[in-house]
């Protein structure tokens, strides 16, 4: 089905605050987190449609918890959204099947959900919008 329901991981507030705000307004249930751990138990309680995270996050980063999340089965979409090139971590994420959203911000990373979300979930179709949005 659609993803509904996404958890959003980030250490910073505010990025939580306004992430929910525009993903609401797009008609999504939003669960956030603040970080690798409480997003890995806010998964496990709430079951998301689809995970937004952070890479770099103090303590369990996001290449750690999506490869948690994988080592558990968990195939749901993961798009992650850095604000820095890393090309390890980025290559750990890309063999966890997560969707890069290289720099995105959140107000793009919205833009194509809603995109991805009305078209049917199609994992390699919003990658290549995000490549053509020059955002990874």
């Amino acid at each position: 089905g659609l993803p509904r329901r996404i958890l959003l991981v980030d250490d910073d507030p505010t990025i939580l605050l306004l992430g929910r705000e525009a993903l609401e307004q797009s008609g999504f249930q939003v669960l956030s987190a603040a970080n690798g751990v409480e997003g890995f138990a806010t998964f496990r309680d709430n079951l998301p449609d689809l995970v937004i995270l952070d890479v770099m996050m103090p303590g369990m980063d996001g290449v750690l918890l999506v490869q948690t999340l994988r080592g558990q089965g968990v195939g749901i979409p993961v798009l992650a959204i850095t604000g820095v090139e890393q090309p390890e971590r980025m290559e750990a994420l890309r063999q966890a099947g997560v969707i890069n959203g290289g720099k995105a911000n959140l107000e793009t990373a919205t833009a194509l959900l809603t995109l991805a979300v009305s078209g049917g979930w199609n994992a390699s179709r919003v990658q290549q919008q995000l490549q053509a949005l020059k955002l990874c």
